[in-house]
């Protein structure tokens, strides 16, 4: 329901917009009150729609800006910021396979060995899906990277990102890599850095 009135496809309030200029525009044409005021009632109807879903973050959204400032974290290496997203028993994993590194310190181990090992340049989101199954939201997306890694100068990885809602707002739970560029999560274990643990 939230999604519904907070983030509306923006071509919705507009269609509801564009029927109501039209009944406005035939009610006067017409001198027909019934339908002026239906087509001003549509007018605010989709102005107010608009507007809400403009001004009210869901936290589908709030998810989404917190997973843009976690990879943004690793390109900065700011390595404080990036722990501070992450849930105290997240977890890192290949797809579905037993996790790879356990807690925020090794997570941040294995994310900072790898952006080390190809010389990360640059990292941003393509084409986010943004999904909520009760109290998790997770996000599914492709980063596409630019890097030093003479072998690939880019590439597109596919993550998966679980992100739960805590007492210091949202947070990371789990990290799935699917794939790095061509390699599919079957075959990744060689290429994933891991962390050196205690």
């Amino acid at each position: 329901m939230n999604d519904l009135l907070f983030d509306v496809p923006w071509w919705i309030p507009a269609l509801i917009g564009l029927i109501g200029l039209a009944a406005l525009w035939t009610g006067n044409r017409s001198l027909n009150k019934g339908r002026q005021r239906v087509g001003l009632a549509l007018l605010g109807v989709a102005l107010l729609w608009g507007l809400l879903s403009y001004f009210v973050e869901t936290d589908k959204e709030k998810v989404l800006k917190e997973s843009n400032k976690l990879l943004k974290a690793v390109v900065n290496n700011d390595w404080a910021e990036f722990k501070s997203e992450l849930a105290r028993d997240a977890d890192f994993r290949l797809e579905t396979a037993r996790p790879l590194a356990n807690g925020p310190d090794e997570i941040s181990d294995v994310a900072q060995a790898g952006a080390q090992s190809i010389r990360l340049k640059s990292a941003s989101l393509n084409r986010p899906e943004v999904a909520q199954t009760g109290p998790l939201i997770t996000v599914k997306t492709d980063i596409f990277s630019t890097q030093e890694y003479a072998a690939a100068p880019s590439m597109n990885s596919s993550f998966e990102f679980d992100w739960v809602q805590t007492s210091q707002g949202w947070k990371v739970r789990e990290i799935r890599l699917m794939k790095i560029g061509s390699i599919d999560a079957r075959d990744i274990a060689d290429a994933v850095p891991h962390a050196r643990l205690k």
